[in-house]
């Protein structure tokens, strides 16, 4: 029989998986190959945050706000906290599909700008119209 030891925080989905897995003999052939990587990803402590971020990416798309999630691990675990600014970039633009546009339109008006500011100078610098006129005598 397969146990799997829960992490702190997480009894009841880790649970639901032992038993889904105790009663379906299919499920079990099919992930039985993963169980380890399964229970090191559980034991992150790093997957509440994770967790909380894909809850966050299904509220957005249904309307519903989530709370915030819980503060940064202190241990290491597998490296799920690496992903977690992906998921923070994910979530932000999911909020705010129109800001990379607008990010984008404004900084080709800004280069523009700048182009046409030194475009100016330099027709000035060439023409003399930049120098003082002096009337001649």
């Amino acid at each position: 029989m397969l146990t799997l030891q829960c992490a702190d925080g997480l009894g009841d989905p880790i649970s639901d998986l032992s038993s889904l897995l105790s009663k379906g003999g299919a499920i079990l052939q099919k992930a039985g190959p993963y169980l380890d990587t399964v229970l090191e990803v559980v034991q992150d402590p790093a997957l509440p945050q994770l967790v909380t971020k894909i809850k966050t990416l299904k509220a957005l798309d249904t309307g519903t706000s989530m709370p915030s999630a819980p503060g940064a691990p202190s241990t290491p675990g597998v490296g799920l906290n690496r992903v977690l600014p992906l998921w923070d970039a994910a979530i932000w633009y999911t909020k705010y599909p129109w800001a990379p546009w607008v990010i984008g339109g404004g900084t080709i008006l800004v280069l523009g700008g700048i182009g046409f500011g030194i475009g100016r100078a330099t027709k000035k610098c060439r023409t003399g119209m930049g120098r003082s006129y002096r009337r001649r005598r």
